[in-house]
């Protein structure tokens, strides 16, 4: 019975750290998103949300959001990252685009 206990107190420790280990990576993606549209188009990048791909190995987040200036723009930027220790693992792939039609 003890032994059973133990084993699934490891597990939801293991479980919970997993998910610290997601957020903390989510938010560095953000900030990579971020100052990657502040450089390249000087706009301000408003985060509504972010998610990570749900390809197998995983590997990419989707930022949502959209240009603080131009707000019926929503926009998706892809930022890869690869082991989420280090800054320099944050690198953005792409920028999708849904404009609003009139």
């Amino acid at each position: 019975m003890i032994k059973r206990m133990l084993i699934a107190l490891t597990i939801i420790a293991g479980l919970s750290g997993c998910n610290n280990k997601d957020d903390e990576i989510k938010e560095k993606a953000e900030k990579v998103a971020v100052e990657f549209i502040k450089k390249e188009d000087n706009m301000t990048y408003v985060v509504e949300g972010s998610e990570f791909t749900s390809a197998i190995g995983r590997g990419t987040v989707f930022v949502h959001g959209y240009c603080k200036e131009d707000p019926d723009t929503k926009m998706s930027v892809a930022v890869h990252y690869g082991d989420g220790d280090s800054d320099s693992d944050y690198e953005v792939g792409s920028i999708g685009y849904d404009r609003k039609k009139d």
